[in-house]
Formats: structure tokens, C-alpha cells, sequence
């Protein structure tokens, strides 16, 4: 999806490599309107640099982002206390995975 620094086989400056590493966890938290800001912002970029295929990856990123994050309602009808349920699906070369715990109801 182009956004690993590649520190795993590169030199990555610790500024820049913290900084991905706050982004990753504020967007686990549920903050995804920074990154469509920033996803947005470059997808402008691409496409004032006439980069139209980058620009249609990146949108396409968004979407994916919002289907993932969308709001959903569960009813749960069986009598366990506790469920787990995991789904991992592929669309367009990308790996999805969401996962869902239930404690106690």
C-alpha cells in the first residue's frame, strides 16, 4: 500500500520511523480522519503532477479504509459469554483482516 518506511532492510532516520509508528497506533485507535486527510493530500499531488494511476491507488486506499471503519450493528442471538469471530478477505492485491471479541456479553 506504500506506506512501510522498510526499516526491516533499510537505514530509517528514528524521527521519521517514530513518527510512522504514532500515525500506525492513531489510526488503530479509530483516527482515521487524519489519515484520509493525508491520503486525500497526496492523491491531490499525484494528480496535479498528472500521476493519475498513483492517484487511483491511493483513492481506491481510501475506500478501502472506509469500508473497513464503517459502522456496523451485530445482534448476537446465541447464549455465549464470550465469542471471538475473525474475517480476512483479499480485494484488488490487499489483505483485509477484522476481528471482533465479545466479553461477557
Amino acid at each position: 500500500m506504500g506506506q512501510c518506511l522498510g526499516a526491516c532492510f533499510k537505514e530509517v532516520p528514528k524521527e521519521e520511523y517514530d513518527q510512522q509508528i504514532e500515525r500506525i497506533k492513531s489510526f488503530l485507535n479509530g483516527n482515521v480522519a487524519t489519515v484520509k486527510r493525508h491520503l486525500n493530500a497526496r492523491m491531490k499531488k499525484a494528480s496535479d503532477n498528472l500521476e493519475f494511476e498513483r492517484a487511483a491507488e491511493i483513492r481506491d486506499q481510501m475506500h478501502y479504509i472506509e469500508v473497513t471503519v464503517e459502522k456496523q450493528k451485530i445482534i448476537l442471538t446465541i447464549r455465549r459469554p464470550e465469542i471471538s469471530l475473525t474475517s480476512i478477505w483479499i480485494r484488488a492485491g490487499y489483505r483485509f483482516r477484522s476481528s471482533l471479541s465479545v466479553k461477557r456479553g
